[in-house]
């Protein structure tokens, strides 16, 4: 039974090039996009036909929890969440209005939330890529949710 891939921001660059390793490795995949619907769609269907695996897309807000649940309650089963969505802003802090603040915190933090909160991996465990930078760090076997959630906190206090 082939594996399954969720990658968000996996319309361009990074989120790309991560599906379509995932592909080469023969893995199922859901893309993520957020408004990226033509550059999604094409992505999907040069893995399928370049790898020969599924490939099905969503595109919509992440930071919508209701976006996100439908996503989830599409799958079967998941076997790796790859949230690599995020955007930043161009310009100084105090510049940056209310609806930019929100937008980048929607992406950036919700979006991991409401991916992690929906997932359950297909073998009941949890497994963390590290980055290496040391702001990322997650649930691994024999580990309560509540690790995870406290590393939001550790996630706003690193030294980075």
């Amino acid at each position: 039974m082939s594996k399954t891939a969720l990658i968000t921001g996996a319309s361009r660059g990074i989120g790309a090039a991560i599906a379509e390793g995932f592909a080469k490795e023969g893995y199922d995949l859901i893309l993520v996009a957020h408004r990226s619907a033509d550059l999604i769609k094409d992505i999907s269907k040069r893995l399928n036909d370049k790898y020969g695996v599924s490939c099905t897309y969503h595109v919509g807000d992440l930071g919508d929890s209701t976006f996100v649940d439908r996503i989830f309650d599409s799958m079967d089963e998941l076997d790796v969440l790859v949230n690599n969505a995020g955007i930043s802003h161009i310009g100084l802090l105090q510049d940056m209005t209310d609806e930019e603040w929100h937008r980048v915190m929607a992406t950036n933090l919700d979006s991991v939330f409401y991916t992690v909160d929906f997932a359950e991996l297909s073998d009941g465990s949890w497994k963390v890529i590290e980055t290496g930078d040391g702001g990322v760090s997650g649930l691994s076997d024999g580990q309560d949710a509540g690790a995870f959630y406290r590393s939001l906190y550790w996630a706003f206090k690193s030294e980075g």
